[in-house]
């Protein structure tokens, strides 16, 4: 689970269910001390998406996939356009040369909509990337791109993957929750603000290699209820 943010009473009933649960997680430190203060009844995991160690997730064919990725959402942004004009700074901050193609990854489809005119008018050529591809096809990371995300499963896979890039927290005391646990899994994505100095892309996962362990811990998690888990496989 990601609880966080929660208020006093939601942390008391969500910490009373917990008393209930046989096997019960969450993916971020502030959820965890919220939840269960004394650590007696809630453990910090993985995010469950590494439960198949991430095998199946992503597209095989990765030769016509932009070296540059773009995840950007306005659903809790007030300003859309500040957020698409730090966007278009991050990328002339990257030297991402005119003309170059961008990937779109939607997340929202009137999002990446604008998200596209606003690119095309920078001198950009995006490539959308829409969530029925994602499903046919995988998640369009391949190691050597370079990824700008507001999105939580879009940094935690593509940094899982090996690539660089960095984060945008759009709703503070929610996203910025998301962000630093991926960060705790293994990202070395660096936060760029809108208004402050904008970073380099930090890396990907120091060792990609850890999907595996992930996966072992989720599934001993889940043994008391589904009896042993299934055998490791690479």
């Amino acid at each position: 689970m990601g609880l966080e943010p929660l208020t006093a009473g939601d942390a008391a009933y969500v910490h009373d269910v917990a008393l209930a649960i046989t096997a019960f997680s969450c993916r971020d430190q502030q959820s965890v001390t919220a939840v269960d203060p004394k650590h007696d009844l809630v453990d910090i995991a993985p995010d469950d998406c590494f439960v198949n160690a991430l095998n199946g997730v992503y597209r095989d064919d990765t030769a016509d996939l932009p070296g540059t990725m773009l995840c950007i959402q306005s659903d809790l942004i007030d300003d859309k356009q500040a957020v698409l004009r730090h966007v278009m700074d991050v990328f002339d901050h990257w030297h991402v040369p005119q003309g170059a193609p961008i990937g779109v990854v939607e997340c929202i489809p009137r999002d990446s909509i604008d998200t596209m005119e606003a690119l095309r008018a920078h001198g950009y050529e995006p490539v959308l990337f829409p969530l029925q591809h994602l499903i046919d096809f995988g998640f369009p990371a391949r190691p050597g791109q370079r990824w700008l995300s507001t999105r939580y499963h879009p940094h935690l896979l593509a940094a899982a993957r090996g690539c660089s890039g960095s984060y945008i927290v759009v709703k503070p005391g929610y996203y910025d929750v998301k962000h630093q646990a991926v960060l705790r899994m293994g990202s070395r994505w660096t936060q760029t603000a809108i208004g402050q100095p904008i970073p380099e892309p930090g890396a990907g996962f120091a060792d990609p290699e850890v999907r595996y362990q992930y996966r072992d811990r989720i599934r001993a998690q889940v043994a008391p209820i589904y009896g042993e888990p299934l055998a490791p496989t690479r």
